[in-house]
């Protein structure tokens, strides 16, 4: 399938759907890897930096959040009126060079900013991927495509953990090393510096890819690109406005099923090597396959069946059937937790890591038919906003702050992140279950 488009020269051209959601896909698989290879470095970095749970999680979640989430917005402006791809490549090249800053931090502080700027680039992701995917492909076809896309967060996790977790427990076996202009370096310090470079090289091919015609597949051909802010944000506002329910329950419902999810990317690792004294390669292993396997086999299933659901006329597929798995996934966290046997607690996380696959693609396609094509840039960044607000900063934090202050136990963490994933996935099914009706009346 191709799309194609007019370049600025007047000439037609033409750009592989697939290829273009392969790159797409690679952008979040190597997001996620810069992301995740941090927690696998939770003991060398708070050795040498003597920080606290609660110090990882204000690095884990607020640090990488508190520019993610805002910057989004603006991301979003820019995919809606500039070139969607020179956007999101120059966003890639920015959180990339973050990555490798990481490795340069002596202080918490030093630290805290370099997740920063990685939040800020990795914020240009989410807009672009939303809007040029719906130009991508057919409103029957996207939960599938954006469950492609979405596999990019588990092949990324997985990847980080499998081949960062060798590599970070290799490198803290060498004495610290003498880098040319850098100094010396620490194991954790050299890991984030090779984990920022492939993003450098993807971000320059995705920069000379062309794009898709924007909304291709809108019943209604006029697109109208406004540049002027007043009159955009009128037409956001009034979009929003229109369908404040569908929305409502669309962010709010999707973003605590993800925040859930960041908590269990977070601190499942950390609850086997403290409670189950499993080492950072042997954890990283057996978190790295079950995230490699289950996260897109689940994306693969939630895109597949809400998809056959929606042909069938199911018009409130995306939300009905992400509510159960809410209850799948809460159910199968606490199996984990609770399991003394370390083979059914893997069956337990395995089956949270499918149910947290399944929902990424009825998200993304759900959210683009309420939404008109001059505006899903926009909107695809505050969905993010919301979702990263209340999910990764706060969601991972709760779980931090419950073990340090309530329990204040190290060894409690299982029992930290199971109290707070009943509270997040009860509501989360709520809330999506309730929207429901508003994604059977609503048409774009």
């Amino acid at each position: 399938m191709n799309t194609t488009e007019v370049d600025l020269t007047g000439r037609r051209t033409e750009t592989g759907s697939g290829y273009l959601l392969f790159l797409l896909m690679s952008a979040y698989l190597l997001s996620f890897f810069d992301r995740q290879i941090l927690i696998l470095m939770i003991e060398p970095i708070s050795r040498d930096l003597h920080l606290s749970d609660t110090h990882f999680g204000l690095l884990y979640g607020f640090a990488f959040a508190l520019f993610y989430t805002f910057l989004g917005l603006v991301f979003g402006r820019f995919i809606d009126i500039f070139s969607r791809t020179r956007v999101l490549a120059t966003a890639i090249v920015l959180w990339s060079a973050a990555t490798a800053a990481c490795g340069l931090a002596n202080t918490f502080g030093e630290l805290f900013v370099a997740r920063m700027l990685v939040g800020i680039g990795e914020a240009g992701l989410a807009p672009a991927a939303y809007s040029l995917i719906a130009d991508l492909f057919k409103p029957k076809q996207r939960a599938r495509a954006f469950a492609v896309y979405g596999s990019g967060i588990y092949l990324g996790s997985g990847l980080a953990f499998v081949l960062g977790g060798r590599l970070v427990e290799f490198l803290e076996t060498l004495p610290p090393l003498d880098v040319a202009l850098f100094g010396t370096m620490q194991g954790w310090q050299l890991t984030f510096m090779i984990a920022g470079a492939p993003g450098v090289i993807l971000g320059l091919v995705i920069a000379f890819t062309r794009e898709p015609q924007r909304g291709r597949f809108d019943q209604s051909t006029k697109i109208v690109q406004n540049h002027a802010i007043g009159t955009y944000l009128n037409a956001l506002v009034s979009n929003y406005k229109g369908r404040w329910c569908a929305y409502a329950t669309h962010h709010f419902g999707f973003a605590l099923h993800t925040g859930f999810g960041y908590a269990i990317l977070s601190w499942m690792p950390v609850f086997y090597m403290r409670c189950h004294n499993w080492s950072i390669a042997d954890i990283g292993l057996a978190m790295g396959l079950m995230l490699l396997i289950c996260g897109p086999l689940g994306a693969f299933i939630g895109g597949t069946v809400t998809d056959g659901f929606i042909r069938r006329g199911v018009r409130d597929a995306h939300l009905r059937y992400s509510a159960i798995v809410c209850v799948i996934q809460a159910c199968a966290i606490a199996v984990a937790i609770l399991a003394k046997d370390i083979m059914i607690s893997f069956v337990g996380t395995s089956a949270a890591i499918l149910a947290l696959g399944f929902t990424v693609g009825p998200a993304g396609a759900a959210l683009q038919t309420i939404t008109p094509a001059a505006l899903r840039g926009q909107a695809g960044a505050f969905y993010t906003f919301i979702a990263n607000l209340l999910g990764l900063s706060l969601i991972p934090l709760f779980v931090a702050l419950i073990t340090e202050y309530v329990y204040r136990d190290p060894l409690m963490v299982g029992r930290s992140l199971m109290s707070v994933g009943f509270v997040a996935m009860s509501l989360a099914g709520i809330v999506l279950w309730s929207g429901k009706h508003f994604f059977k009346v609503v048409e774009r």
